[in-house]
């Protein structure tokens, strides 16, 4: 019986306490903005897009020029001030392919730092183990079974929703990355007003806060994690997975192959729910849905846009 719902088990454990999940996802995307980017018909729109800034940022310098054309402060000084401007935009416009690439490199290696201190373990991501537990479930009773699949239902389902919601933010986040890298020699054309808080320099903070909500997913994944291994136990994941590997064995279980044995697999599923404390464990859950949710507003705040 409880055979059956294996791989609800081991999604839950790499939901709650891993982040290689969420930063294998996030990896998986991440990739295709670069290869959306050396496309040939990008980069021929991004050129005729170059174009076009150029004349919008001419537009926007000449209307600056002549507002101030008349004002007592338009002096020298002024005037070289917003020829500084209009060099930084053209330059801005001309490189802001090759700075948004950096910008999207610099989250994905902070995501990477952030993942090396994963809480969790890549206990499953080994196919042997994965059979072995599989297999090891099938000395569980019948009774023990359907108490188990029971307990498992909803945390499965929370796990699950936010795997979907997960790869929805990783598509979106792409596409809209994509979007702005391609339009934006417009939009950083407007660098005239308020200096570093003109709509130019905040759209490329608008970029750098997408970029930087890879960084921040993991993040709250791998905070999460900590919160369940206090919860549960500092050493949790550690003694789930020792546990397993105490009962290993080569010799055959009912349909053949490696198995785990039914004290490790009971030992397991019991810290896996966390026992007195499931309620808070699947609450922990909810929480991590909704701080993904919440992510961009997040990256946004931190960027200061």
């Amino acid at each position: 019986m409880v055979k059956i719902f294996y791989d609800w088990y081991i999604t839950i454990f790499e939901g709650l306490y891993s982040s290689e999940g969420m930063y294998s996802t996030f990896s998986k995307y991440n990739d295709l903005f670069s290869t959306f980017l050396s496309n040939d018909i990008f980069k021929n729109i991004v050129a005729a897009i170059v174009s076009a800034g150029m004349g919008i940022c001419l537009i926007y310098f000449l209307l600056d020029m002549s507002d101030k054309a008349t004002a007592q402060n338009f002096t020298f000084e002024y005037i070289m001030r917003s020829f500084l401007k209009l060099s930084i935009a053209f330059f801005l416009m001309t490189h802001c392919m090759e700075l948004i690439k950096l910008m999207v490199e610099i989250g994905t290696e902070l995501a990477g730092n952030i993942q090396t201190e994963n809480v969790g373990s890549d206990f499953f991501q080994n196919p042997d183990n994965v059979e072995a537990f599989k297999n090891g479930l099938t000395f569980i009773s019948l009774k023990d079974g359907i108490g188990y699949a029971i307990k498992g239902l909803l945390p499965y389902v929370v796990i699950f929703l936010c795997n979907i919601i997960t790869i929805f933010i990783a598509i979106s986040r792409v596409v809209e990355l994509t979007i702005r890298a391609v339009f934006a020699p417009i939009g950083v054309s407007d660098c005239f007003v308020e200096g570093s808080r003109s709509n130019g320099i905040r759209y490329l903070k608008k970029i750098a806060a997408l970029a930087l909500q890879f960084a921040l997913m993991v993040m709250i994944t791998v905070c999460i994690g900590l919160l369940m291994s206090a919860v549960v136990g500092e050493d949790s994941i550690a003694a789930m997975t020792d546990a397993f590997e105490a009962g290993f064995s080569m010799g055959n279980a009912f349909h053949g192959g490696p198995y785990f044995k039914k004290d490790q697999c009971i030992a397991f599923l019991d810290a896996l729910f966390a026992s007195d404390h499931y309620w808070t464990c699947l609450a922990l859950a909810f929480t991590k849905i909704g701080l993904l949710i919440k992510s961009i507003n997040v990256s946004n705040d931190i960027i200061g846009v």
